[in-house]
């Protein structure tokens, strides 16, 4: 009987974590989009319920897709452990990527091209940016390094271009307020992961 009971509360503690977990994802997810956007918060809320469901709907042959039913229209993140063990950072990603609050930059991207996500972000968010496409060339620098360079510009009018660190060559990125970043940074250390300014 006391084994049985043991048993019951384990399960009841992993529960109550996980469910804690997943708020904190919500949370978090909540501070980076800004602008109270409830449909896209209620489809990540519903995306982590279908995995909890049925992980088959992530992951194919053990290779991880936002949407094994659309496989031909998405790119795999891989079959890691870390991967796996860290899904609803993942989930989050993906989720607000497709929403465009987040954008995954290659490290090679040309600069045209992130400039036109920052513009994406921007507008997403009905947000007004300075003018920085009118800075010459930096074409020595890879991604992240223009996206820093960029980020002075964005700084002085209170915006930052945000980097929800993977362990990969590509930049996930968000633009936020700037007074923002704390909260969304102890938001993301919470969860275990990390959220730095470029």
């Amino acid at each position: 009987m006391k084994f049985i009971s043991y048993t019951f509360l384990i399960i009841m503690i992993l529960t109550s974590k996980q469910s804690d977990s997943k708020k904190m994802y919500i949370n978090l997810a909540k501070s980076i989009i800004e602008n109270n956007d409830e449909e896209q918060i209620n489809s990540l809320k519903s995306k982590f319920k279908t995995y909890k469901k049925d992980p088959s709907t992530v992951f194919s042959d053990g290779w991880y897709y936002y949407d094994t039913k659309n496989q031909k229209y998405q790119k795999s993140r891989g079959t890691t452990d870390g991967l796996k063990n860290n899904i609803y950072w993942f989930l989050l990603i993906d989720n607000l990527h497709f929403g465009h609050y987040i954008w995954e930059i290659d490290w090679k991207q040309p600069e045209k091209e992130i400039l036109g996500v920052i513009e994406i972000l921007a507008e997403k968010k009905g947000y007004e940016l300075p003018n920085i496409a009118s800075a010459q060339d930096r074409k020595n620098l890879d991604a992240g390094g223009k996206l820093t360079f960029y980020n002075k510009f964005l700084k002085v009018n209170g915006f930052t271009l945000v980097n929800l660190y993977i362990d990969s060559d590509s930049y996930v990125t968000a633009l936020i307020k700037e007074d923002n970043f704390k909260k969304i940074s102890k938001l993301a250390n919470l969860t275990g992961n990390k959220i730095i300014e470029y």
